[in-house]
């Protein structure tokens, strides 16, 4: 429903995430012991979407700000696009590696450089040799 000053009014379950806050549930099911859960969501447009994930290993990775043991947990969409998320469970399940892919092409890979003050180290200027 759209009120007279253009606002969206959606009724949503008491469970709903947006996909920030989908993080923190996702966390909470799979600490479980799940493989898969599922939650009442809303999209960008502000409409209910259903939002559905599956534990697909757990993977040791390096990001700018080191190397972390993972849960890589991938989003399970009806469309064509296909996130996945690498969560640590040493820095309290953040995520150091998110990476969204549309048609199979990366189209955007976000990497952990800092948490709690602490920094990637810098990146030195590197040279190609003539």
């Amino acid at each position: 429903m759209t009120t007279p000053d253009g606002q969206r009014q959606v009724p949503l379950a008491p469970t709903t995430h947006d996909p920030f806050s989908a993080i923190l549930a996702i966390m909470q099911g799979f600490s479980t012991g799940r493989d898969q859960v599922e939650f009442p969501g809303i999209n960008e447009k502000g409409e209910p979407d259903p939002l559905r994930f599956e534990r697909t290993g757990r993977v040791r990775i390096q990001v700018p700000l080191g190397t972390f043991d993972t849960l890589r947990v991938r989003r399970v969409r009806d469309d064509k696009r296909t996130t996945v998320t690498w969560l640590a469970p040493k820095l309290g399940w953040i995520p150091v590696q998110i990476e969204q892919r549309k048609k199979g092409k990366l189209v955007a890979r976000m990497q952990l450089t800092a948490f709690n003050g602490r920094h990637a180290p810098a990146q030195s200027a590197q040279r190609t040799p003539r």
